[in-house]
């Protein structure tokens, strides 16, 4: 698992890679401090060989969130994606937001990336999607799409990166057996609309 980390580019714990596998740096840093038994990385292995579900959240575009362009203001669109992976551990079982999975223990984000390929507008009413796109040792990432309701076209595309952490240490830490269960979860679930 070393010597694979160490092709793939990624930078001694410590420093920072501003390279093309800059985001993938952490997860791999923390996945090669220590090293993987077989039955880990069965495990991991057979978690993933199954398409994780797309979970779908529908909200609407309000006031508040149209800018002078009379579109929806960029910074609004991490917000609307934190709304539906809310929804999304909560459909998954997994405890409140306010409320940490493990005592000490907690996600933080660790990357956004938000490409944006068509505005949404006033009263718009769209789903946000979201699913599992990789689950590490440590790290979860979603890929998350925004399309307005009655289009199959993307209004905007993100994916944001999660790693799971000792919150007293401030370090990487692995995902325990059952938050890893819950998080490729159950069915394709969808939500009500905000009024």
């Amino acid at each position: 698992m070393r010597a694979r980390a160490r092709q793939c580019g990624t930078t001694p714990p410590g420093t920072h890679n501003t390279g093309p596998d800059a985001d993938r740096t952490a997860d791999r840093t923390a996945e090669t401090t220590a090293e993987p038994t077989a039955e880990t990385t069965a495990e991991m292995t057979a978690e993933m060989t199954a398409e994780p579900p797309m979970f779908s959240h529908r909200l609407r575009v309000r006031y508040a969130e149209v800018d002078a362009q009379a579109v929806v203001y960029n910074a609004h669109y991490l917000m609307y994606y934190d709304i539906a992976l809310v929804e999304y551990l909560r459909a998954q079982g997994l405890p409140e937001p306010a409320t940490p999975p493990e005592p000490g223990r907690d996600f933080v984000v660790k990357r956004t990336s938000l490409e944006f390929d068509a505005p949404l507008r006033l009263d718009d009413l769209f789903d946000v999607t979201c699913r599992v796109a990789r689950l590490g040792r440590s790290s979860i990432t979603f890929a998350l799409t925004i399309v307005r309701a009655g289009e199959s076209t993307p209004c905007n595309r993100g994916e944001i990166i999660w790693v799971y952490t000792d919150m007293q240490q401030r370090r990487a830490c692995p995902i325990p057996a059952h938050l890893r269960a819950l998080l490729l979860g159950a069915a394709t679930t969808s939500a009500p609309a905000r009024p």
